[in-house]
């Protein structure tokens, strides 16, 4: 997969949620009274659906990529090599013996020819435990080498990171979601509707361009390794 295969992926995976959320949102605002009602309340835990998959289906994009690009494990970056072992490491927290222990630390510790290759969709590699707080999606922001503060939306002028939209993120967007998933009778505001629909398109335009950056300017190589 190369740099222009992989846009096109994200592109299309963006582009069918983006335009199923302009035409709920049109249904909205040319509706009223009860039939506007239950469409917001729908509205919110559609587009949580959208936050929480693209999220998955993007990063697992970014882990496909990288497997195609056959590197070694050891050129690249700390958190990559971290993913790498993550199965290993999950696989082996029950074992007894000494010696499963000891060979997982002499693969990471001598073997310098593995070529990086993970399984997506393997448990544990992308997870958002069906709840996609703030925690959780720092975690797939680790696989991109980012810490929450370095994530940026594209409409901030100031590049402010993720890290401020925390308790957006938790109350508004999950805690919202899980009121009506959860069968509360929670009404829905237009304006609550609009600044959840304004985060999560932004949130998907931003995620699509830091892999792309991550995957145009080689982020994922240990500079330092190489040389």
């Amino acid at each position: 997969m190369d740099n222009e295969q992989l846009q096109k992926i994200l592109d299309r995976n963006a582009s069918h949620r983006k335009k199923e959320i302009s035409n709920l949102s049109i249904q909205i605002q040319s509706s009223e009274g009860d039939i506007q009602n239950a469409l917001l309340r729908a509205a919110i835990v559609i587009l949580y659906a959208h936050f929480e998959g693209f999220s998955k289906e993007a990063i697992k994009s970014f882990i496909k990529y990288l497997n195609s690009k056959k590197v070694p494990v050891n050129l690249m970056k700390q958190h990559l090599k971290t993913l790498y072992y993550t199965k290993r490491i999950i696989d082996i927290q029950n074992a007894n013996r000494k010696k499963v222990f000891n060979s997982l630390i002499k693969d990471v510790l001598l073997n310098d020819s593995e070529i990086f290759q993970v399984n997506e969709d393997a448990k544990n590699i992308v997870v958002t435990e069906g709840n996609l707080k703030f925690e959780v999606l720092e975690d797939l922001l680790f696989l991109l080498g980012l810490e929450a503060e370095e994530f940026y939306f594209i409409s901030d002028e100031d590049q402010n990171g993720i890290h401020t939209k925390r308790e957006f993120i938790d109350r508004e967007v999950l805690g919202l979601r899980n009121a009506i998933a959860h069968g509360e009778n929670r009404k829905v505001t237009i304006r609550e509707f609009e600044e959840i629909k304004q985060f999560v398109v932004e949130f998907i335009d931003s995620l699509k361009e830091h892999i792309l950056t991550a995957s145009y300017r080689e982020n994922y190589i240990n500079i330092e390794e190489e040389v």
